[in-house]
Parts: structure tokens; sequence; C-alpha cells
């Protein structure tokens, strides 16, 4: 009977450790966020390729993101930052 508890127990345990393993590495999927620039609160990948325009890049929304606030996305994918609704940066994909 103890054998039973204890095998029962381990098991609960290993699946704590799996769901707080999993949870945690979507947590930090893109804590490589440029802190200065902005956190993983105020950023998120984005679903378009941004439109290039004069000066800087726009996104569907309207939202325009000056040259200067463009930083290298550390994956494939375009992620733009926003505090209150307000443009702070864009992560994008550079070639090479």
């Amino acid at each position: 009977m103890r054998l039973g508890f204890t095998a029962y127990f381990a098991g609960l345990m290993l699946a704590i450790i799996i769901i707080v393993i999993l949870v945690m590495s979507g947590a930090y999927a893109h804590s490589w966020y440029d802190f200065s620039c902005c956190d993983r609160r105020h950023c998120a990948e984005i679903d378009e390729v941004p439109v290039k325009v004069q000066g800087g890049y726009r996104l569907q929304d309207g939202s325009f993101f000056p040259n200067k606030m463009l930083k290298e996305s550390r994956d494939s994918n375009w992620h733009a930052c926003k505090i209150a609704g307000s443009p702070v940066c864009l992560y994008a994909p550079m070639a090479g």
C-alpha cells in the first residue's frame, strides 16, 4: 500500500514540474525584448508585415514607427511594442 502512494505522489510531482516548465517557457519565449525599449508586457508578435513609408513603418491600425525605433528581431517575425497605445519600438526580422 505504501509503494502505491509513493508512486502516485511521484507521478503527481512530475506532472506539476512539467506544467510549471511549460508555463514558464511560454512566459519567457520573448524575454529578449530590449528592456530600455519596452518589456514583454508591452511587446507582441504581429501578424502583418508593416508597410515601409517615408521615415519609418506603418501598421494597419495606423501606428507609425520611425526608423529610429526599429530593432532587430531575434526570430523571423515582426514584433510591435506599444505603451498606452503609443508606439515605442518595432522589431524586424533582419536579412543575413
